[in-house]
């Protein structure tokens, strides 16, 4: 009797253990389309403009407040145009 009941405790546990690794993984993957669309379409998000520049985040944000480097709030995200982050390497 007490095998049973720990036997279909380890089989949920197992099956909640799964559904969260699927729930979150399916959320990576969607994260990651949207960046690769949004580097298509020729916008970075600030991860990518960070590389791209090569300074550090505080340095980005005055160069935004600055006006220097545009970009664009969609929600809590934000896009910068690949295109004027290349011209202001030069």
């Amino acid at each position: 009797m007490f095998d049973e009941i720990l036997i279909a405790f380890k089989r949920e546990l197992l099956n909640d253990v799964q559904m969260t690794i699927r729930d979150e993984f399916s959320k990576f993957k969607k994260d990651d389309e949207n960046e690769k669309i949004n580097s298509e379409n020729g916008f970075l998000n600030t991860k990518e403009a960070l590389l791209i520049l090569k300074i550090s985040r505080p340095t980005l944000y005055k160069l935004m407040k600055k006006g220097t480097v545009s970009y664009k709030r969609i929600g809590r995200k934000l896009l910068f145009n690949k295109k004027q982050i290349l011209e202001n390497l030069k």
